[in-house]
């Protein structure tokens, strides 16, 4: 069964009893796209992370092994050397909200990098994790860059949904700035140093934060 946790996904196996079993390998901060069976208890699976394109890996169940298979994308972009950390930052009710920090090796954590982050926090869209090509500029070039899982997104769930529409909508802002806080508190970056991006949605969060809280960032788009 394919679970989503927060953003990236995975695939548990139960036996006919319901009992959890070994299952197939998938990587770690990657989203699990479609699961096709190739006979018995095989599967055939693709995934993609922030760093990899898309992945199509065979499970042999009787063996237990994954390997991935020819059908698997390669990709232009270059993403060696480039750590994916999924931490936790905290809203202001407390809440934890899931930021996903894709950095560069050797990055020091002494707020001078430059840092992109982005959001959206509605409709139920899930943001999960995909390798975006043009990233891979802005990472060879020092770039910190952060994905924030905000409530009024499915991520967790319909409560998590819920908690950010309608009249809750300020959950979603407060998600966010309280990601930025994070970035900053914690060394990735400062206000200096800061730019967000959103589209659609993610743009009505852009023009929330930059009315609510302008000395947090110097750039928006």
């Amino acid at each position: 069964m394919l679970y989503q946790t927060g953003g990236p996904s995975e695939i548990r196996t139960f036996d006919l009893d319901g009992k959890p079993a070994a299952g197939p390998q998938v990587a770690p901060v990657s989203a699990v796209g479609s699961m096709v069976p190739i006979g018995g208890d095989d599967l055939l699976f693709d995934t993609t992370s922030y760093v990899d394109p898309v992945t199509w890996s065979r499970w042999d169940a009787k063996a237990g092994t994954t390997t991935k298979t020819a059908l698997s994308a390669s990709s232009a972009a270059d993403f060696s050397g480039v750590e994916v950390r999924r931490e936790l930052a905290r809203s202001k009710d407390g809440t934890e909200i899931p930021v996903n920090i894709l950095v560069p090796a050797g990055t020091k954590l002494d707020g001078s990098n430059p840092c992109l982050v982005t959001g959206y926090g509605g409709f139920g869209v899930s943001l999960t994790p995909y390798q975006r090509s043009t990233w891979a500029v802005l990472l060879r070039n020092g770039f910190v860059i952060a994905v924030a899982n905000l409530r009024g997104g499915s991520e967790m769930g319909a409560e998590w949904h819920e908690a950010g529409r309608l009249t809750h909508k300020q959950n979603v802002f407060d998600d966010f700035d309280g990601v930025l806080r994070y970035m900053i508190d914690h060394g990735y970056t400062s206000p200096e140093h800061l730019a967000i991006e959103g589209g659609s949605n993610g743009g009505l969060l852009m023009g929330a934060t930059l009315v609510q809280h302008p000395e947090r960032v110097r750039a928006v788009v």
